[in-house]
């Protein structure tokens, strides 16, 4: 990079540290017109732009950033997201496959894909997607869950089909407080006792949002 552009993106980055986004977009763009194929300096415009609250800028910065580096998955991911941000969901969902493709491991991506699925109403989808996640790797905790919680939607079939895959993630992890909730939900309908016995577990999590979850099923189970 120029001293020159160096400087100006230094001082982008000075206005950002004070809240002043405006000035240090502003600044960001004329260090880019000294370094238009810089990839950094477009990394931190597209940054700039979603914190500004610009998808369209974003867009272009994403575009950019593929233009420069066309097979970087983590790019397409950005052009996914500005695309999702500017209500184009369509497009970001084929951008989102595109990099789910390249970084089939990656579970913000899956998750992030899967979101967008579902609000275009395509479950099957999603449901797909999840499962090719699950056939990499059946005792994933992550996989599995990801995979549970879409089955939880679709009712009591839906329920059914989540039990033996988080059975035997339990088998593999024992102590894994979500699957723990999951299979608690799962069974509550069918099998008070054995979901109450999961959700007494899933109280010990350290994660908030898991925690009280099972807290608020396991006083539904004793009540009834």
């Amino acid at each position: 990079m120029k001293p020159s552009a160096k400087r100006l993106f230094e001082q982008s980055r000075a206005h950002l540290e004070k809240g002043e986004v405006g000035k240090a977009v502003h600044v960001l763009k004329q260090a880019i017109a000294e370094e238009p194929d810089d990839v950094s300096l477009w990394a931190e415009m597209y940054r700039q732009c979603m914190l500004a609250k610009s998808p369209q800028s974003a867009l272009t910065a994403a575009r950019e950033l593929r233009r420069i580096n066309p097979a970087d998955a983590n790019y397409i991911y950005m052009h996914g997201i500005a695309a999702l941000t500017s209500g184009q969901a369509q497009e970001a969902a084929t951008l989102l496959e595109e990099a789910l493709q390249r970084l089939p491991q990656a579970t913000h991506v899956r998750r992030t894909l899967v979101q967008v699925l579902e609000a275009l109403k395509k479950p099957e989808r999603a449901r797909q997607i999840l499962q090719e996640a699950v056939d990499r790797a059946p005792t994933d905790p992550v996989a599995v869950n990801d995979l549970a919680l879409l089955l939880l939607k679709q009712g009591e079939e839906g329920k059914r089909t989540a039990e033996p895959l988080l059975r035997r993630v339990l088998s593999a992890h024992p102590d894994d407080l979500a699957t723990h909730l999951n299979l608690a939900l799962a069974l509550a309908d069918r099998d008070a006792e054995a979901a109450l016995d999961h959700a007494d577990r899933a109280k010990e999590s350290p994660d908030l949002a898991i925690r009280e979850q099972a807290q608020r099923l396991y006083q539904l189970l004793v009540r009834h």
